[in-house]
This record gives C-alpha cells, structure tokens and sequence, in this order.
C-alpha cells in the first residue's frame, strides 16, 4: 500500500475482538521506507501508555529505525517506565526531522497534550482502544473493544515476534505490562476469554507477570494511605448508594505537602479510584482533583457509562473508564463541579438525584 498523503485519511474501527489482516498490512506498511519516528501518547501517561511507548521504541529499534518519544509530562510513577526510555518533552517536538509519527493510546492531539494550532504535517498512524477517538491520523486503527492498547499491538505483532530473542521478549513484557495496567490486574469489566488467553500466552514467554504487577501496583506508602483515608471522610453517595463521589481539595493536599516536602499530588491519587469500585453497591465512582489552575476527574464504572459522563465535560476515555479536566473557573468551587457531574449522571439515567 503507497504511503498516504498528509491529509488523507484511512479510518478503521474495529469492534471485533480480533485484528483483521488488512489492519496488520497498513501497520507494517507504515515503517517502510522510514528511518527517523516520533511516539506520543497521553498527557499523565500511565501504565497502559508507557508499555506501549516502551513495545513500540523497542519495535523500531528491531526495525532499524530510529524513534524518539515526546511526551506533555511524565508518568505519575516513574516506575511505569520500567525500561527507562527517554522521553522528550512534547514542546521539543520538530516535525521536519522526523519522516513519521506514531499515536498510542490517545484519541485526541488535545489529550495528548498539544497546542490547538499544532498540525500533524507528516505521515501519521493511531493506535488506539478509545471510544471517542478524532481519527486524527493519516492511519487510525482503533479497537474499542480491546482492554489495553498493548494488547492491540500484540495482536498486530504477535506473528512477527520470534520468541528467543532479547528484544522481542522486552517488546512481550512491554505489552504484557500495559494489559496488567488497563485491567487492574484482570479486575475491569471488559476481561474476557480472548484478553486472558493472551496474557497467558505473553506469560508465557516472558514469565514477569509477578514482577509487572508489583511495578504497577504496590508501590503507595503508609502516608499515602493515610491520605486516602482523609479522601474517604469526604465521599458522597448518591442513587441508593450506587453512585459515590470522593473529593481532594486544595487544602487536603496542603496538608499533606506541608507534612512532607516529597509529597506529590499525583503520585498520592494515583489507583485511588479503583477502589472506590470495590464498595457495595456501587456502579459508578467519581474521584474529583483540585490541581493549581484545574480540577481533574477520573470515572470509573461496572456499567457503560464512564465516557458518556465525561464527554459532557470535554474529556473521553473508555465505556467503564475515562476522565476530563475542566478549568478551575468554569466552576466556582469543587462542590459546584459535584453536583454539576451528578445532575449530569441523572439526565444520563434519565432519573432524579437523590442522596
């Protein structure tokens, strides 16, 4: 297939548990030819985007072609980045000395972080399992119905991948790791038959599964512990206690950052939410951040709803999990923005509130 042009466009979106071999011909197709790649992702990339960014460096450096990653921040641990590739700062990115762009995991140039004057001006691919993607691309292969980007990129190189070799293992544990993420250890709704078969698979070869998930998930502190405490005498429930909101003001974190110089507002909320799902009767949480200029929510739910809710609100994400950031002055207090998200949950329901 001829290299398309800077504005044409090929959409596939595939609902399908499987990927198509035409899909995998247009992935392979667009390294060729090529020597120098960027990969972008997600601002605050997190496990699911940084085993991608990892799968995808290693694949071109088996490629022979150069790669570079350029990113709006970092991960909230830095232990997402297992491998410790570099990453460049979303601001240094100078198109004209790349010959492509790769997209992983990010529906959107403004999810990714970027300005809304910047233009992709060079051959581009998306790979994505998001919804609400904008087919921004010249490529866009997305897979809602997949549990990770990683496991999409496994299923386009699973057949290309020989199993005893040094990199291709890294590759294998680079996507085993984004599933163990996107998944919360096989904890979401969207698990399935298909998803653990190719985890098991990756397993397998690699056998890191044990190593993965103490990377991704044991890493909180008795002070981070103490401030989901705090979080947790903060929650609200609503519709018959199917509905809880948890909240984390500006001054909640103070206090915290006063206590401790090291601590960090991001690495203390990250995974808190997850927990939330673990309350009875609950079928959807809502955990609302104050940050210096806006407040950022993270939905998670065991019904499809989560990127409903958040495409209200300019944000997207997946059927059981998205989030959106919303500036500090479109509301005038984190109480305000509550009740905004929970009239929105009743026109959703079609119900009225009722705490």
């Amino acid at each position: 297939m001829n290299q398309a042009s800077n504005t044409s466009k090929i959409k596939y979106t595939n609902d399908s548990r499987n990927v198509k071999e035409i899909e995998k011909k247009i992935f392979f197709n667009f390294f060729q030819g090529k020597s120098r790649l960027a990969i972008v992702s997600h601002l605050d990339p997190d496990g699911d985007a940084m085993a991608s960014l990892s799968a995808m460096t290693f694949f071109c450096e088996k490629q022979n072609i150069f790669s570079q990653i350029f990113q709006f921040n970092k991960p909230p641990f830095p232990e997402y980045n297992y491998w410790n590739i570099s990453i460049d700062n979303i601001d240094n990115l100078c198109l004209n000395k790349f010959d492509g762009i790769i997209f992983v995991d990010t529906p959107s140039l403004k999810r990714a972080g970027f300005k809304d004057n910047f233009e992709v001006l060079i051959p581009s691919i998306s790979i994505d399992h998001h919804i609400d993607n904008k087919y921004f691309t010249n490529f866009s292969l997305i897979y809602p119905s997949f549990c990770a980007t990683a496991e999409i990129i496994f299923e386009l190189l699973r057949e290309s991948l020989d199993y005893d070799l040094p990199l291709d293992k890294k590759i294998m544990e680079a996507l085993l790791m984004g599933i163990l993420f996107d998944t919360y250890y096989f904890q979401t709704e969207n698990v399935d038959a298909i998803l653990l078969e190719r985890a098991s698979f990756l397993e397998s070869k690699t056998n890191s599964i044990h190593i993965l998930k103490n990377i991704l998930f044991k890493n909180q502190t008795p002070q981070i512990y103490s401030f989901w405490g705090k979080i947790l005498l903060n929650t609200s429930l609503y519709f018959n206690k199917q509905v809880v909101v948890a909240k984390a003001d500006d001054l909640l974190y103070s206090e915290f950052e006063k206590k401790d110089k090291n601590f960090s507002r991001d690495f203390a909320s990250e995974g808190f939410i997850n927990h939330l799902m673990n309350l009875r009767n609950v079928e959807i949480a809502i955990f609302i951040r104050e940050l210096t200029d806006v407040y950022k929510v993270s939905i998670r739910s065991s019904i499809k709803i989560a990127s409903r809710l958040a495409n209200r609100f300019g944000g997207g994400g997946h059927e059981n999990a998205a989030a959106f950031r919303i500036d500090k002055k479109t509301f005038l207090s984190i109480d305000e923005l509550e009740n905004s998200i929970i009239n929105t949950i009743s026109e959703i329901w079609g119900e009225k509130k009722e705490k």
